[in-house]
């Protein structure tokens, strides 16, 4: 139990050091995400409402719901986005920027994509609020906003499945600090998060159907802007195959975890 509280400490310890580190010396300091996603979200309301007059057409939304402004709904799409791509993008380059912690020190080097969460679902409950507001603000707030934490607790798993694995390729493939940023751009545009799945060709929607992104960002969507619930039996089966894929994640980084010290 004690070695359990110590993991607690050094992992709650390490993400507020990142968290802080990250503004440190900043002039406006913690408040920079929100400077940073209000911001982001006016000029989405710019170029989607004022220049490109974008429309969204949400299949099986009809009445006032389906007038919502493109670029809240698209704002809410990257939401969960950014919350995938701030971990995942981190991960190919987490052990390798630490050699000490290889080479040097005994330390438990499996936390370190989980202190990445923590930072990231600080940044996100940013992005929530902000969003929550905006809602309000065009009469689209839905108390199911409240139960958004779990689109968010899903994709966790997934996040963290593959941030051990990159982490743990990214010490002997340097060039998956390259390759994924790339990769994650291609994510968002096969992602429903500038258009909705139901726009999609047929042909090609076997392609969406099967990124776990794209679930979680209609989850997401469809609970915080239109109040419609999900298919709970789906949404629990997968949150079911995203554990099982975070602890796969994890046993392949521990397998690997041998080898660091070798190649570092």
């Amino acid at each position: 139990m004690d070695r359990y509280k110590e993991k607690f400490w050094l992992i709650a310890n390490l993400a507020l050091r990142q968290f802080l580190q990250r503004y440190q010396g900043s002039f406006l300091g913690i408040l920079w995400p929100f400077l940073a996603a209000a911001i982001q979200m006016v000029i989405y309301a710019f170029i989607f409402s004022v220049i490109l007059k974008a429309k969204w057409q949400q299949a099986g939304i009809s009445g006032p719901q389906e007038d919502l402004p493109f670029w809240l709904i698209m704002f809410a799409g990257m939401t969960v986005y950014f919350f995938c791509s701030e971990m995942i993008s981190a991960a190919p380059s987490m052990i390798t920027s630490v050699p000490n912690y290889v080479k040097k020190i005994k330390f438990p080097l499996a936390v370190l994509p989980i202190v990445n969460l923590l930072v990231s679902v600080t940044t996100s409950c940013v992005f929530l609020v902000i969003l929550a507001f905006a809602a309000a603000m065009v009469g689209a707030f839905h108390w199911y906003i409240l139960l958004t934490p779990l689109v968010f607790m899903q994709a966790a798993f997934w996040c963290l499945g593959l941030s051990w694995m990159l982490a743990a390729a990214g010490v002997f493939i340097r060039d998956l600090q390259q390759v994924v940023p790339f990769l994650l751009q291609i994510l968002l545009f096969l992602t429903p998060i500038f258009y909705p799945a139901s726009a999609v060709p047929k042909a090609f929607r076997p392609v969406i159907q099967v990124n776990p992104l794209a679930f979680l960002v209609d989850t997401f969507r469809n609970l915080a802007l239109w109040g419609i619930p999900p298919s709970w039996g789906i949404f629990l089966a997968w949150t079911a195959v995203s554990i099982l894929f975070a602890y796969a994640g994890l046993l392949i980084f521990q397998r690997l975890r041998g080898a660091f010290a070798d190649v570092l």
